[in-house]
């Protein structure tokens, strides 16, 4: 899907439809919104789904992680949404 100048909205909707989606955009332009909407959105319709992000810096993870902690708990139905970090700081028990 290229569609240079189009918002968040038409890609997120575009996951919704199974299209495989590239996002190359500027900082704080809204890439992280269009992963973390189709993935809370299957959470809340199933149950047992389950994501898995990748990040290539522990500092990037943490920053998408309190960003997915805050969206989270600002809505109790979205609260229930389980989200961690593993990275090499994390205990192994």
């Amino acid at each position: 899907l290229d569609l240079p100048g189009i918002g968040p909205s038409v890609a997120i909707n575009a996951i919704r439809q199974d299209h495989h989606v590239v996002v190359a955009t500027a900082t704080a332009s809204g890439k992280t919104l269009i992963y973390n909407v189709p993935v809370i959105e299957r959470c809340l319709h199933d149950l047992r789904a389950r994501a898995l992000y990748l990040f290539p810096t522990k500092a990037l993870a943490q920053d998408q992680l309190r960003a997915l902690g805050d969206l989270l708990s600002d809505n109790d139905d979205l609260a229930r949404i389980r989200v961690g970090v593993y990275d090499g700081d994390t205990p192994r028990s």
